[in-house]
């Protein structure tokens, strides 16, 4: 029994002396067929240029399939002895011992077997032998034990495992893409290409990318597109495998023989001239030049690479170059602080390519000019031209005088255009002089006056009234005081752009005074580019009761531009400013000036400036024609009148002012006047409160009767100014009687059936009497006014007479029927009744 447990021990322990693991992987295995799952590209170089042969690239276009393979790994099998070999022979070694004992104890006792049987020796003998095996076991276990504490690592044993079952992607075999459209996008051009049977296309970054010459010789990074599989990659390409190095001369210099500023001098070289460079020192280049070699200083040279230059000598270039000056301002010169633009062209026409044609401008500096020293133009073929446009600025400072500018040429081979010479001339700077120069307004009542309480719109005309430019003009409107306040949705800030010598710019706003205002403070505030020419606090010529005044103008004579700065019009209208004043004095004379603007029917339209005409006409009588202001009817040249009030000013108060026999009358009216609507054809003056379409004798004032109430005063002259019509239409040419034609209406102006009468008509008996809106009156008034201003003193005696009035008013060419056909397109040809054609109107000189 103790024999088989220990040989039951030994199997167990020989079978247990090791472990294994699986190892590194050292392959793959397939599990199974692949399967394509899709498909991708390749755009790659294959072929790159070589330098001055070649400059081209080929780029192979591949497609490449994708599979999917099931596959596993596969490991090799490692082992390695177990420390449980020798720790189960010690156990079955030791468990063999005490069992051999176990059995005869007897035979151990006193260091000796003592057997007295036969059965007992045997197993004394059996036990003995047991115990000397067991013994060894334990001896050889404890050793085992040792040396497999020593040796811990695997060894291959030749066996192999797999793993689990895992899938992989594999690429293909690579197939030329053929016939298939590539686009090569390189900085901002896009080239399109297509494959050829062996997937590949050819890229000359020369002709296709303009990259003939370059500043750096960095890559270049183009990317690749298939558009119809959506697919882009990336190129990159070297300017170096296409481009070599050359040095620019910045300067004219010498080629020194060795890398040294005391070496001998070989040849010198241009500024702007292109040399090879083959080779370099720190801070020197060398470079050929003619066939001769030697060296430039580093820092003198502008270095670049470029395509070197083919010259065809059957074929070569002819460069010529023209240049063309322009500025602004359109008198040929460059004036401070502006810009001119120069055009040089360059055109190729000779049989071959000019390449790298440059120009050069000499001096590279100027006084108080600013301008590009070098104007690129590049490669130009046979028969084209190129046109760079450079900018020549002039300082604040430059000083008045003659410039020139010299541009020379370079070409890659020598056949550069011949020098050209600009020359120009430059004016000092001459500040801009800002003013407001005219002001005029338009006002509610028409009169052309600033009441208190009423709204006024207000024209300012800003004007540069010197001969230099005026920039980025701005004005401001400045409401002072308590009593004067900005009208509604009015501007006060307007930025006028640039104005030139006697250029304006019009600024208009509303204001509106209190009737607690005693004057109408408004101020202008001008500013232009600088901050050091404009104006502050301008105050503007309004009053209470006056018409606007015409600012002075100056006239300033330019040197030799001959620039005329006077303005061209006015805000302000010449008839109301510096009326004349004449020594005429008629204490006697009587007037009746009426200006009827409303009218209260429905649809009745306004006449705009009848008012302004009366009050002008006043301002006239009194200031020029010696009229005293308290004979002037009505005294209120404001109010109403309607027909009640225009019968009793002409029938009951106008004879109580006139000496039978020593009093001069003098009539004027602006208003509508009608034909009758009925059978007798008879015209009418029409008062503020009648309907031109219901005209009777109960409302309206026949002309007859007022031409006879008129004679009955008995006067010493009577003289009659009719500014209207008797058409049936109004000042804009409309029908202002809603059942009439203006074809078929008639009225013949009466004869004045009086001794010393005088009639002055707007217009003939079918015609209109038209407004002049420029000039803010009737026509007729504004041009019977300018004739007592002296203009219809056409014989120059200091005197008008009628005749002469007459003549200046139906002038063919600068009177009242020039002007009509000119703004209106029709005809008013005004009429003039008299018995006495040399009677004098007015008299500027003591008799």
């Amino acid at each position: 029994m103790p024999i088989l447990l220990l040989l039951l021990a030994v199997t167990g322990a020989t079978s247990s002396c090791t472990t294994t693991k699986p190892g590194d992987i050292v392959g793959t295995e397939a599990t199974g067929p692949r399967e394509e799952v899709n498909t991708s590209y390749s755009i790659s170089v294959v072929n790159s240029p070589t330098g001055e042969k070649k400059r081209t690239y080929t780029v192979e276009v591949r497609e490449v399939p994708i599979y999917q393979v099931p596959y596993a790994e596969k490991r090799q099998e490692l082992k390695k002895r177990s420390p449980l070999f020798g720790s189960v022979l010690g156990v079955a070694g030791g468990t063999g011992f005490v069992v051999g004992y176990g059995a005869a104890p007897e035979c151990f006792q006193k260091d000796r077997l003592e057997c007295t049987s036969s059965g007992e020796k045997g197993r004394a003998r059996t036990a003995k032998i047991a115990m000397a095996i067991s013994a060894g076991a334990f001896i050889v276990g404890a050793l085992s034990r040792r040396w497999a504490k020593q040796d811990t690592s695997y060894s291959p044993s030749g066996e192999y495992v797999l793993g689990d079952e895992k899938t992989r992607t594999d690429r293909g075999d690579p197939v030329p893409l053929t016939e298939e459209d590539v686009s090569i996008r390189l900085g901002s051009i896009t080239r399109r290409y297509q494959t050829d049977q062996q997937g590949r296309i050819t890229i000359d970054p020369v002709e296709d990318f303009g990259l003939q010459s370059i500043e750096k010789p960095d890559p270049r990074v183009a990317a690749a597109v298939l558009p119809d599989r959506e697919y882009t990659s990336s190129l990159s390409l070297d300017p170096r495998d296409w481009t070599v190095a050359y040095a620019r001369t910045q300067v004219a210099q010498p080629m020194r023989s060795r890398p040294s500023k005391e070496s001998r001098s070989l040849q010198m070289a241009r500024r702007g001239e292109e040399l090879r460079i083959v080779g370099g020192q720190p801070g020197w280049l060398e470079v050929r030049r003619s066939g001769a070699t030697g060296w430039l200083p580093r820092d003198s040279a502008e270095r670049f690479w470029a395509v070197p230059a083919r010259l065809d000598p059957g074929r070569p270039p002819s460069v010529s170059a023209s240049v063309d000056f322009r500025e602004p301002s359109g008198n040929d010169r460059l004036d401070a602080d502006e810009t001119a633009t120069v055009q040089l062209t360059v055109r190729n026409e000779g049989r071959g390519p000019a390449y790298r044609v440059r120009a050069y401008v000499e001096p590279e500096t100027q006084a108080n000019l600013s301008y590009p020293t070098t104007i690129k133009f590049g490669r130009l073929d046979a028969g084209q031209s190129e046109t760079q446009t450079i900018r020549i600025n002039a300082g604040r400072k430059v000083a008045a005088g003659e410039e020139t500018l010299t541009f020379r040429f370079q070409e890659a081979n020598g056949f550069a255009p011949s020098p050209l010479q600009l020359q120009f001339e430059t004016r000092k700077f001459i500040p801009p002089e800002l003013t407001v120069a005219d002001v005029g307004i338009d006002d509610a009542s028409g009169n052309g006056i600033i009441d208190p309480g009423e709204l006024v719109e207000v024209t300012a005309r800003i004007r540069n009234q010197s001969r230099g430019q005026a920039e980025n003009v701005r004005a401001r409107v400045n409401f002072e005081g308590e009593n004067i306040f900005a009208g509604p949705d009015t501007r006060q800030s307007f930025d006028l752009g640039d104005l030139g010598p006697g250029e304006y710019q019009d600024i208009q706003f509303s204001l509106l005074t209190n009737q607690k205002a005693e004057s109408v403070p408004v101020t202008v505030d001008l500013s232009e580019k600088y901050g050091e020419f404009g104006r502050d606090g301008i105050k503007l010529p309004l009053r209470f009761d006056t018409p606007t005044d015409q600012i002075t103008q100056v006239q300033v004579e330019g040197q030799s531009a001959s620039v005329d700065v006077q303005a061209r019009s006015n805000l302000s209208v010449d008839i109301e400013n510096d009326i004349p004043t004449t020594p005429m004095d008629r204490p006697n004379a009587v007037a009746v000036v009426v200006g009827i603007r409303n009218y209260s029917s429905e649809g009745v339209p306004d006449v705009d400036y009848a008012r302004r005409d009366a009050r002008f006409m006043r301002k006239y009588l009194t200031e020029t024609l010696g009229f005293r202001e308290e004979n002037i009817l009505p005294r209120d040249p404001d109010g109403r009148m309607t027909y009640a009030e225009l019968r009793t000013l002409i029938q009951q108060k106008l004879p109580g002012y006139v000496k039978e026999g020593t009093s001069e009358v003098f009539v004027y009216y602006s208003g509508h006047g009608a034909p009758s609507t009925g059978e007798d054809r008879h015209a009418y003056l029409i008062p503020s409160d009648t309907d031109p379409n219901l005209v009777s004798e109960a409302n309206a004032y026949r002309l007859n009767q007022f031409y006879e109430d008129l004679g009955e005063l008995g006067a010493e002259s009577t003289t009659v100014v009719l500014d209207a019509c008797f058409t049936g239409q109004d000042r804009s040419g409309d029908m202002l009687l809603q059942q009439a034609s203006p074809l078929t209406l008639s009225v013949e102006n009466p004869l004045l059936a009086m001794e010393n009468a005088t009639g002055f008509f707007a217009s003939g008996p079918k015609q209109v009497a038209n407004w002049y809106p420029k000039k803010k009156h009737g026509m007729f008034t504004y041009f019977f006014l300018k004739g007592l201003r002296g203009n219809a003193d056409l014989d120059n005696d200091r005197k008008v007479t009628i005749g002469e009035m007459r003549r200046y008013l139906t002038d063919e060419e600068t009177g009242v029927p020039y002007r009509s056909r000119r703004v209106h397109q029709r005809e008013q040809v005004p009429q003039v009744q008299t018995s006495d054609a040399s009677d004098v109107l007015v008299r500027f000189d003591r008799r």
